[in-house]
């Protein structure tokens, strides 16, 4: 998705290395920054692991190479980092692990997605089977986790919304969504995920509104504007300006041209 990205400022005390060392692990891991906004995710990754490799301990490149795993769906290796870094007696501890455990939490939920069953039979009217998978149980833990070391953690109230809307429990879904931007009313993906739990509860009109505002806070948001095109259609009358609204989407984020993107209404993740 053609969507900013929200970095996640994480305060860590890296062990005590040399001015060369932390010169040449920051600039790694700027350097895979800028390609992990460019999408070049594989890249990224590889100045990731050079930064790491030059500062075991700067943590920052460890949670940026999650992200990029994340984004390059290579969830296995994704859930291998998380647990590596958990699992160091000299990593982040307290508040300082929280971001890595809001990745694990979202780690899991998209392990379930792809390989295992959908909680959500059918994504157009948001129908659910009722029954929570067990990695989606696992994501909920580490989320819950997550937040109770730093309960203003925005990307983990998103992560644990998303998983509610996922599973049909739409009510807590647009609970999670409203604590995150209680905390930060700019997030623009944020607004859009109310909106969506909103849609597949039938809400529309409120749906809408939420989209408005998303694009409103960020006009370059292409899955806000291919959702308030899905909306849109749901009203024969307003179709032309719903074709209008995808089309704009579109040329905003081309991986978006396809009949899913007219389907279903899609969240948006936000690290």
């Amino acid at each position: 998705m053609g969507l900013r990205f929200i970095a996640i400022s994480v305060i860590l005390l890296s062990a005590t290395i040399s001015l060369a060392e932390q010169d040449m692990a920051s600039y790694y891991h700027e350097k895979g920054l800028e390609n992990l906004n460019n999408k070049s995710y594989e890249r990224a990754i590889q100045f990731f692991d050079r930064s790491i490799a030059e500062d075991p301990a700067y943590w920052d490149a460890w949670l940026s190479k999650g992200e990029a795993l994340f984004y390059s769906e290579n969830y296995n290796d994704g859930l291998a980092l998380c647990d590596e870094v958990l699992s160091n007696s000299k990593g982040p501890q307290g508040e300082k692990s929280a971001p890595f455990r809001m990745l694990d939490g979202s780690f899991s939920k998209a392990y379930e997605d792809k390989y295992g069953v959908p909680p959500i039979t059918t994504l157009g009217t948001g129908a659910s089977s009722g029954k929570m998978p067990e990695r989606y149980q696992l994501a909920l833990e580490s989320y819950d986790e997550a937040l109770k070391l730093n309960p203003n953690l925005t990307s983990a109230w998103n992560g644990k919304g998303i998983l509610f809307g996922d599973a049909g429990r739409f009510d807590e879904s647009i609970n999670c969504f409203e604590r995150v931007l209680s905390i930060d009313s700019s997030l623009a993906e944020v607004m859009n995920n109310k909106g969506v739990s909103l849609d597949r509860q039938g809400r529309h009109e409120e749906s809408l509104a939420c989209y408005d505002r998303a694009i409103e806070l960020n006009p370059k948001l292409a899955q806000a504007w291919m959702n308030r095109a899905r909306t849109l259609s749901l009203d024969m009358s307003l179709f032309a300006w719903a074709k209008q609204n995808a089309s704009h989407a579109i040329e905003l984020d081309p991986s978006l041209d396809n009949e899913e993107s007219w389907m279903s209404w899609g969240y948006i993740h936000v690290f």
